[in-house]
């Protein structure tokens, strides 16, 4: 993280301004890239540029998902090579995937845990691989487009004081600030599927003959050795296995169970909820007369440990459910 304080040298405590500066450097003279926008050597170790190199036929590489019949095709594909890449994915990333579905069980929505998949990716060739260095020169090739610039070209306020500025300016025109924060936009910005301005850097890739590129973003964030895009998976990697991620009773990653055991794991959650969704409502609908609807979603929100907004979801199902009952009622 760079500080605002690393570029203007100046912090203001009470009436007093003390000016400190970075040692060794001279006003008017950047730390980090040259005039022509090249990168020093300070410069190179600050946005974590290293050498490429070739990940062998027959490596294994891992990947999380929650399709079990999900096909290498022509989509990248991230995943992880190290065995500490593939510990640190396994800390969250199955957790997260897991929440990030709903059961819509007749009553209204309430949260069905996904099922996830380990999918061991093998490559099936020796990989060209694009590192940091590689990265930021075909980045900053991106960013003297002009066309790009001017398609993409967007800006937003940090705490309200700070410009980030993403294909704005010449690249000769931004400070080392501006320059940071536009490849951490950009990095975030390359997880995004469909932006014409992502297929361009990677086609860029391609064309120089890399098979891969590492994930600065995953590599920053995550601080990971360098997770892997696969830029053509259908070239490089099989299948080599998939298999169903189990989890432990706080939902965290607990290894790989059989189809089988899976199956069993989300019929019983599914019955679960589906009980949940009816004993939520009864409380609602059978509430004591000095309490008020809200108040009762309130409560048993609080009760069943969910969103409030899925408690009035599933009365208001409900509801709709009971009138159209009497209207047919009514019709018949």
């Amino acid at each position: 993280m760079l500080y605002e304080s690393e570029y203007y040298g100046i912090q203001y405590m009470d009436d007093v301004i003390e000016h400190h500066g970075i040692k060794g450097q001279k006003w008017g003279v950047r730390r980090f890239q040259n005039e022509d926008g090249s990168l020093t050597a300070a410069g190179r170790d600050r946005y974590g540029v290293g050498d490429n190199y070739v990940v062998k036929a027959g490596a294994k590489t891992q990947r999380f998902t929650t399709n079990r019949n999900e096909e290498i095709g022509d989509e990248r594909k991230y995943v992880s090579l190290t065995e500490r890449d593939k510990q640190i994915y396994k800390d969250f990333y199955p957790s997260d995937l897991r929440k990030s579905s709903s059961l819509d069980d007749g009553l209204g929505s309430i949260p069905l845990p996904n099922r996830v998949y380990e999918m061991t990716l093998s490559t099936i060739k020796d990989m060209k691989v694009a590192g940091g260095k590689t990265y930021h020169s075909a980045f900053m090739e991106l960013y003297n487009d002009k066309s790009i610039r001017q398609r993409e070209g967007w800006e937003k306020t940090e705490k309200g004081i700070i410009y980030r500025t993403l294909f704005k300016k010449k690249l000769s025109e931004l400070n080392e600030r501006e320059l940071k924060n536009a490849r951490d936009d950009f990095d975030l910005g390359l997880q995004e599927r469909g932006r014409a301005v992502n297929q361009q850097f990677f086609d860029s890739l391609k064309r120089k003959g890399y098979d891969a590129v590492e994930d600065q973003f995953s590599k920053a964030y995550d601080k990971t050795d360098g997770n892997l895009i696969i830029l053509d998976p259908k070239s490089s990697v099989i299948k080599a296995r998939v298999s169903e991620v189990g989890f432990d009773k706080n939902g965290k990653y607990a290894g790989t169970i059989s189809d089988k055991e899976g199956d069993k794991r989300y019929a019983s959650e599914k019955k679960r909820i589906e009980k949940v969704s009816r004993d939520i409502v009864h409380e609602v609908m059978n509430r004591p007369k000095n309490e008020t609807g809200s108040e009762a979603e309130a409560r048993v929100a609080k009760k069943y440990d969910i969103d409030i907004s899925a408690v009035d979801a599933l009365v208001m199902d409900h509801v709709r459910k009971l009138k159209h009952s009497d209207d047919d009622d009514d019709f018949i």
